[in-house]
């Protein structure tokens, strides 16, 4: 039976994703809401909370069927949700290689190897430098993969402008917002 990306795990997301109600240039295209990138959002874009929270679960929900098309083997849904924050944020880069290869480790029966691979996707994929930010979600992954640990899940920072040039804030999260 597919899973699919738990409430906690769809909270674990957007709190190292972090939620940003206008859109701001993120690469080749322009992001919004809680990472969402799209060349169909444009600058000047806008999105409540609400539509952003729905745009989090829409995105999630797209990345399923990739990862369990890959799983061979059963794992808990903290390990499914920790390979799918993985691969929400990093695996689209090189056609996911990278998170499929970490699966490939848990469908052999290595979970070490596995982990390790998780890690190595801490780095600027154009340098080759590793990003702290990226460390620190790699670690928070790899711990709610290993220990089922998804940590504080109910505040997210919140940017009302480009993330870049304002000032954040704590965003509580509400019971409606994943309904």
């Amino acid at each position: 039976m597919a899973m699919q990306t738990s409430r906690n795990g769809l909270l674990f997301i957007a709190q190292r994703e972090a939620l940003v109600l206008v859109a701001y240039p993120d690469g080749r295209n322009h992001a919004i809401g809680f990472g969402h990138n799209s060349s169909s959002v444009l600058s000047g874009d806008v999105v409540t909370v609400s539509e952003a929270f729905d745009l989090l679960k829409e995105d999630a929900a797209s990345r399923e069927p990739q990862i369990n098309k890959w799983l061979k083997v059963p794992v808990t849904q903290p390990q499914f949700d920790a390979l799918l924050s993985l691969y929400y944020e990093y695996g689209l880069r090189k056609g996911g290689d990278d998170v499929r290869s970490a699966i490939n480790f848990i469908n052999s029966g290595d979970p070490t190897a596995a982990e390790a691979t998780m890690k190595a996707c801490d780095t600027d994929s154009m340098t080759g430098k590793v990003i702290p930010g990226l460390l620190v979600r790699r670690q928070a992954e790899i711990q709610l993969f290993r220990d089922g640990d998804y940590g504080p899940t109910g505040t997210v920072q919140l940017w009302r402008g480009n993330p870049r040039t304002t000032k954040s804030e704590n965003y509580v999260v509400q019971d409606g917002d994943l309904a």
